[in-house]
C-alpha cells in the first residue's frame, strides 16, 4: 500500500495493493476544500474513477460519519476468462475425464467404462470451445490491464480422425467408434465377440476395438490395434492392446498369460497375474500376488482399493486404501522408473550377484585345494582357469549394467500413498531407497527427498505437511503473482505433482521477501505486475541467491521480455493460458537440472 500525504498533512492518499482503489483519509477536524483534494489527486496521479464533486462535498461535510474516510477513487478489476474445453459429440465414458491433466482417478466409475460409442463418417465428433481472456481493467492511474486467460486444453487428432479448417472441430474419417486415450481422439473400426473368446472363435486378432460380450479363456490370444474391451474376465490368456484394456470383471491368468495396453488397463481386480502398461493400472477392488506395472500410475482408490502380496511398479504413483494384510504377506510397491528399464537392471544385478558368489565358491575351493593337496598342479590350474573366466564375465556383466544404468531415468516425483492402512510386510521403493514398514501406519504417502537421498514420509494430504523422518525436506515452491486465479490454478498442478507450496506472494517485492525467508526449491514469478515486474524480481532473486529456480510466468502480451529474463537467469517459461501438462513439464525440467 502506498500513502502520500498533501499539503499540511491533513490529506492523505492511500493506494490499494492492486491499484485498483484510492483511498481518502483526512487527518484533520477541520475538512480541507474539495479543490485541494482535488489537487492531491492530480499530483498523485490518480485520473481514473474518481468520485464527482459533489460526492466529495457530502463527505467532507458529514467526515465523522464515514470514520474520516472515503474509497475516493475506484478503478475497474479485470476479469477472468472462460477455461478451454472439449465438447464431445458422443456419450463419453468416465476414462474422458481422466485424460485431464489435473483429473484424479480415484472416483472413477466403473460402470461406465467400456462403453463403446458410434459414429459416421464425417461426423463432427468433438469441438474445442477456446479459452477466453476476461475483460480489462483499469487502474486508479488510468493504467489498463489485460483481463486473464482461462486454461487452455489440447486433444490431438489420431487415427482415422481429421481437423476442419478453424482447427476447431474433430472429423470421423470412417464409421466406428470414437476413442479418446493420452490426449488424443481416434475412430476405430470394431469388431464384437457375442460370447467368449474360445475354439468357436480361436485367436483374434484385429486392426481395431475388441469387444468380448463373455471371456478369453484359457490358452487364447486377443490382439488389438485399439482398444480391448471384455465384458466378465481374462483368463490364462495373452491380451494386448494398442489402446486401452478393460475387464468388467477381474484378470486372474493364474501365472500363465499376460495382459498388456500401450494405454490404460482397467479393471475390478487382478488376481495372480502379469499386467504391464505405458499409462495408468485402474484397479476397482484388489491387486493380490500379482506382477503390475505401470509406466503411468497404478491407482486401487474405490471401495476396498487394497494392494496385496506381488510388486507392484509405477514410474509416476501408486496409489491405494490398504497395503498389505494383517497377516504380513511381503508386498512390494516400486516407483520412480520405467518398469522395463528397471526390470533388466534388477535382473543384470541378480545374474552379477549370482557370478560373485561363483567367484567366491571358486575362491574357497583354491584355497583348500592349496592347503591340502598344493601339489596336485592340474587340479589348481583347472580352478584358476574357471576363476579367470568368471572375473571376465563379471567385468562385461559391470559394463553392461553401467550402460543400463545410465538409461535409467529417476522420476524424483514419483510416490506411494496410502489413504487407510500400511501393513508390517510393506516394502516401498522410492528409486533405490528403500523404506520397510515396520509398524502398522494409516493415511501415509511415501516420497523421495533430493537432498536426504532417501524416503521421507507424511501424512495423506498432499500437503507434506504432516508427520516427517527427521531431516527429510519436501520440495517446495513459491508461487509470485498478482492474480489469485493463476496462483490457485497453481498451486492446484504443483500440489497434484506431490509438491507443497510453501508461499504466495502478490507482488514481486513480497515476494523477493518471502523467498528470503522461504528458501524454495523453486520460484514461479508473473512478469507483469504492478508494484515490481517480474524481471526485477527475478534479478532480486538470483541477486540474492545466484543458484535460485525461477520459473517466469508470461503471456502473449508480455513475450518480448522472455529473453529478458533468460539472459537474468531465469530457467524457463510457461505461456498463458496454461496446458497443464506444459506446466508439469516446465516444472520437472526446473527442479531436475
Amino acid at each position: 500500500m502506498a500513502k502520500n500525504a498533501g499539503p499540511g498533512g491533513a490529506v492523505e492518499i492511500e493506494i490499494s495493493r492492486d491499484h485498483f482503489n484510492a483511498y481518502l483519509h483526512i487527518r484533520s477536524k477541520i475538512p480541507p476544500a474539495a479543490e485541494e483534494v482535488f489537487e492531491v489527486l492530480k499530483a498523485e496521479k490518480i485520473t481514473s474513477g474518481i468520485k464527482s464533486a459533489d460526492k466529495l462535498r457530502i463527505f467532507l461535510e458529514n467526515m465523522e460519519l464515514y470514520n474520516n474516510t472515503l474509497i475516493i477513487a475506484a478503478g475497474q478489476p479485470f476479469t477472468y476468462g472462460t477455461d478451454a474445453r472439449i465438447e464431445y459429440m458422443f456419450e463419453t465414458d468416465d476414462r474422458t475425464r481422466m485424460e485431464d491433466e489435473l483429473a484424479g482417478a480415484d472416483s472413477v466409475d466403473f460402470r461406465s467404462i467400456g462403453s463403446i460409442a458410434s459414429v459416421r463418417k464425417g461426423d463432427v465428433i468433438a469441438r474445442k470451445i477456446p479459452a477466453t481472456q476476461g475483460e480489462a481493467g483499469l487502474t486508479v492511474f488510468g493504467l489498463k490491464l489485460p483481463g486473464e486467460w482461462g486454461m487452455d486444453v489440447t486433444l490431438k487428432a489420431g487415427k482415422n480422425v481429421s481437423m476442419s479448417e478453424n482447427k476447431l472441430d474433430f472429423i470421423a474419417d470412417i464409421d466406428g467408434a470414437p476413442i479418446v486415450s493420452k490426449g488424443m481422439i481416434r475412430v476405430d473400426p470394431v469388431l464384437i465377440i457375442e460370447g467368449d473368446v474360445d475354439y468357436s472363435t480361436g485367436n483374434v486378432v484385429f486392426d481395431g476395438t475388441v469387444a468380448v460380450k463373455g471371456s478369453v479363456l484359457d490358452g487364447f490370444t486377443v490382439d488389438a490395434r485399439g482398444d480391448v474391451i471384455v465384458e466378465n474376465t481374462i483368463q490364462s490368456a495373452r491380451v494386448s492392446a494398442g489402446g486401452d484394456i478393460v475387464v468388467k470383471r477381474g484378470i486372474l491368468t493364474r501365472g500363465k498369460g499376460i495382459v498388456t495396453a500401450e494405454g490404460n488397463i482397467y479393471a475390478k481386480f487382478i488376481e495372480n497375474s502379469t499386467v504391464e502398461c505405458e499409462s495408468n493400472v485402474v484397479v476397482e477392488n484388489a491387486i493380490m500376488n500379482s506382477f503390475v506395472s505401470a509406466n503411468g500410475k497404478v491407482l486401487a482408490m474405490t471401495n476396498e482399493g487394497a494392494i496385496i502380496g506381488g510388486r507392484t511398479m509405477a514410474f509416476d504413483r501408486v496409489a491405494c486404501r490398504n497395503l498389505g494384510t494383517a497377516t504380513h504377506p511381503t508386498t512390494v510397491v516400486q516407483c520412480g522408473y520405467r518398469f522395463e528399464v528397471q526390470r533388466k537392471y534388477l535382473e543384470g544385478v541378480a545374474k552379477l550377484q549370482a557370478v560373485q558368489k561363483q567367484i567366491k565358491e571358486l575362491q574357497k575351493n583354491y584355497e583348500f585345494v592349496s592347503r591340502t593337496n598344493f601339489d596336485d598342479i592340474d587340479r589348481l590350474g583347472e580352478i584358476r582357469g574357471k576363476m579367470m573366466k568368471m572375473l571376465k564375465i563379471q567385468d562385461q556383466m559391470k559394463e553392461e549394467l553401467t550402460d543400463l544404468n545410465a538409461t535409467r531415468i529417476f522420476n524424483q516425483f514419483a510416490m506411494a500413498e496410502v489413504e487407510q492402512a500400511a501393513y508390517p510386510g510393506a516394502v516401498i521403493f522410492i528409486g533405490d531407497a528403500r523404506f520397510n514398514v515396520k509398524k502398522e501406519t494409516k493415511f501415509a504417502s511415501f516420497k523421495w527427498d533430493a537432498e536426504e537421498k532417501t524416503i521421507y514420509m507424511s501424512s495423506f494430504d498432499e500437503t507434506a505437511q504432516g508427520m516427517r523422518k527427521s531431516g527429510a525436506r519436501a520440495k517446495t515452491v513459491l508461487v509470485i503473482d498478482d492474480s489469485k486465479a493463476v496462483r490457485k490454478t497453481l498451486r492446484l498442478i504443483v500440489e497434484k505433482m506431490g509438491l507443497r507450496v510453501a508461499g504466495e506472494a502478490e507482488d514481486g517485492s513480497e515476494g523477493v521477501e518471502l523467498y528470503r525467508q522461504l528458501r524454495p526449491s523453486l520460484v514461479t514469478c508473473d512478469i507483469a505486475m504492478i508494484n515490481m515486474n517480474g524481471v526485477e524480481t527475478l534479478k532480486a532473486i538470483k541477486k540474492d541467491n545466484p543458484k535460485a529456480r525461477v520459473v517466469m510466468i508470461s503471456s502473449e502480451r508480455d513475450k518480448s521480455q522472455i529473453l529478458d529474463c533468460v539472459m537474468a537467469g531465469a530457467k524457463d517459461y510457461i505461456l498463458k493460458p496454461f496446458v497443464p501438462s506444459r506446466v508439469v513439464t516446465v516444472i520437472r525440467s526446473a527442479l531436475e537440472n
